[in-house]
């Protein structure tokens, strides 16, 4: 059974800010850059448990995907059989904290 893929605020914010960061440095390079982040998240719900643990979420796992030059950071919960995405990074930002 698939997982079903969450999107948080903080998700799509960090999405639109590499977006309306590349428009205005090479409009060109945002399809490329934003097409590997999307079919990463979209073999999320196939793949749940692809790359690497990152931390910990109370009992759930935050693991991290590549995607391109970003990092794709979600909060796998096996139980309610959901992906929570919690940030998207560029591979030159500081990885996020997360609480525990």
């Amino acid at each position: 059974m698939d997982f079903q893929v969450r999107w948080t605020s903080g998700t799509y914010r960090d999405l639109t800010r590499s977006v309306v960061y590349l428009r205005r440095k090479d409009p060109d390079a945002i399809e490329a850059a934003i097409t590997p982040v999307h079919r990463a998240i979209e073999r999320l719900a196939t793949s749940p448990y692809s790359g690497d643990i990152h931390g910990w979420s109370g009992t759930n796992e935050i693991r991290v995907v590549g995607a391109g030059s970003y990092r794709i950071f979600f909060e796998l919960d096996p139980e309610a059989k959901t992906i929570t995405l919690r940030a998207i990074r560029h591979v030159r930002q500081q990885d996020p904290e997360f609480p525990e």
